[in-house]
């Protein structure tokens, strides 16, 4: 047997006694490989070795599974003989029916989801309270009530398919809605683990329901990604300002011209002060309302200076604000 051989062997040997196979299919995938590979000779196993631990504990939960059916219908056969219910049968009934609810896939999800629903609005009623307080609850909340707007428009986008909606389509809602960067986000928060009833974290498994996708959604508005980044807009060039022409003798029109020439300046004024009160989220709103700002105050200077060679109040070398 050579070297590499050996290695193998002890490689897959190390594998089947960490107890990986049970847990993970391919790692029991990789190792059964590895055994045809090796040629182990015989009947290739088909699937990893159980451990007597699990083995154990998976005839524990069948003894409980029979003891709770038998004593259920022992139960039942006491209260209908006996002229009196006494409070043993009606316990023991009522035992095998939470055991019953426990063991059932179907009532576990719903459990787990009326707890999730619980404690998410829990939670939305104290950042509701906390963000008069606290910045950080506020951006929290902020992010929670952006998530339920994916959520609605997520479920409206989904009536409208003519088929039942899979995990690709919600893929392409959001990349139609929100751009690519949100799909790639979204794939990211799906893969991240989860948090077991026995501790520790365990993949989650990707679904559309509703538990698992609201708190994605959230992340996705907490990480920014539901609104990319847009360059801003090529500055355009600015025309070179042409000197007033002084009109020729005083007269009315000069006078109105410097009454239209206030104006003007009073309102481009006024629209600065406006553009700065803005509520602007990303670094290319902000760029464009920057362009816009030094747009009018060139034209304030030109107005202004336009109002000194007639005469006015006004000082052409100051700036506009």
């Amino acid at each position: 047997m050579s070297a590499e051989t050996e290695e193998l062997r002890r490689l897959v040997n190390l594998l089947e006694h960490s107890g990986l196979a049970a847990r993970r299919p391919d790692v029991a995938a990789l190792i059964d490989v590895s055994r045809s590979r090796l040629g182990a000779g015989g009947m290739p196993p088909r699937r990893a070795r159980g451990r007597a631990r699990a083995k154990a504990g998976a005839l524990l939960v069948l003894l409980l599974d029979a003891s709770a059916l038998g004593g259920m219908v022992a139960a039942l056969v006491s209260l209908v003989l006996m002229p009196r219910p006494e409070a043993l049968p009606v316990a023991v009934l009522a035992a095998a029916a939470i055991w019953g609810l426990v063991r059932s896939p179907a009532a576990r999800e719903v459990i787990a989801g009326s707890g999730f629903w619980l404690r998410y609005h829990l939670r939305w009623g104290w950042l509701w309270l906390a963000e008069a307080f606290s910045p950080a609850s506020a951006t929290r909340l902020d992010a929670l009530l952006y998530g339920r707007d994916v959520m609605r428009a997520w479920r409206r986008h989904r009536r409208s398919l003519p088929h039942i909606p899979a995990m690709p389509d919600l893929e392409g809602f959001l990349r139609q809605a929100y751009g690519p960067q949100a799909v790639t986000r979204f794939r990211e928060l799906a893969a991240d683990p989860g948090w077991t009833l026995r501790g520790g974290s365990a993949p989650a498994a990707p679904s559309l329901r509703w538990s698992f996708l609201i708190p994605r959604f959230e992340g996705l508005a907490a990480s920014g990604a539901l609104w990319p980044d847009i360059a801003p807009p090529p500055a355009a060039a600015v025309a070179p300002r042409a000197e007033p022409v002084p009109l020729p003798a005083e007269g009315p029109e000069i006078a109105q011209r410097r009454q239209e020439l206030r104006e003007l300046i009073k309102r481009k004024r006024e629209e600065i002060n406006t553009a700065h009160g803005w509520k602007l989220k990303t670094a290319a709103e902000i760029a464009q309302r920057d362009l816009h700002l030094n747009a009018l105050r060139e034209e304030i200077r030109a107005l202004e200076a336009e109002l000194h060679m007639l005469g006015g109040d006004q000082n052409p070398s100051k700036s506009a604000n």
